[in-house]
């Protein structure tokens, strides 16, 4: 933990922080899942709750984690990711990345969710997070610092994608608005290293 960059120390320590926090105050039951309520009164998003205006829960959605295992998934991948991010995009680049892709994948998620369905966790950010891959390989054409990444990242990457498109009380939408708007973001921040190359 000590030798992450700063962005990604912080994202881990607010999201770990929270589901201390829930779980200390009987919000989360011995670190299981949290009741739907819960979740709600402490920012999750539902799609009745964005028609009514609460557009703050766009974003404390992505720091509610509706359990144990939930949150230390997705702190993993977060772990492995973010670091290169923040490394070659630079930290605010890496935060417009990460805020971004979880907005949109929320956004999207908020248009095809059924009216009360619970969305909560990281993983629209992680989803767009994703797309530093894309950046490394446009910006570099020697393709292998993309293949010594997954080497070295690859496995806990397809666990915790497969884990997240196998289970099914996990938001489908809200990962493919996140990765969509992660891959719009990584190609208009090509585009600017790219012009003042």
């Amino acid at each position: 933990m000590k030798d992450l960059p700063l962005i990604t120390k912080l994202l881990v320590s607010v999201n770990v922080a929270i589901f201390l926090a829930m779980t200390f105050t009987g919000y989360m039951h011995h670190y299981s899942e949290s009741a739907p309520q819960n979740l709600y009164m402490w920012g999750a998003m539902t799609p009745s709750a964005i028609e009514a205006g609460q557009y703050w829960r766009l974003i404390t959605a992505m720091f509610i984690h509706i359990g144990f295992w939930h949150l230390i998934m997705n702190m993993l991948m977060l772990i492995a990711i973010g670091p290169v991010a923040e490394t070659v995009m630079g930290k605010w680049w890496y935060i417009i990345l990460y805020i971004g892709s979880g907005i949109g994948g929320n956004i999207i998620s908020n248009i095809f969710a059924p009216e009360n369905q619970i969305s909560a966790g990281a993983s629209t950010a992680l989803f767009g997070l994703l797309a530093i891959f894309l950046a490394i390989a446009m910006l570099n054409r020697d393709r292998s610092q993309v293949k010594e990444l997954m080497k070295s990242y690859g496995a806990i990457l397809i666990l915790n994608i497969l884990y997240n498109l196998t289970d099914g009380s996990m938001d489908v939408w809200g990962h493919i608005g996140g990765a969509v708007t992660g891959i719009i973001i990584v190609l208009i921040f090509v585009f600017i290293r790219r012009k003042r190359a």
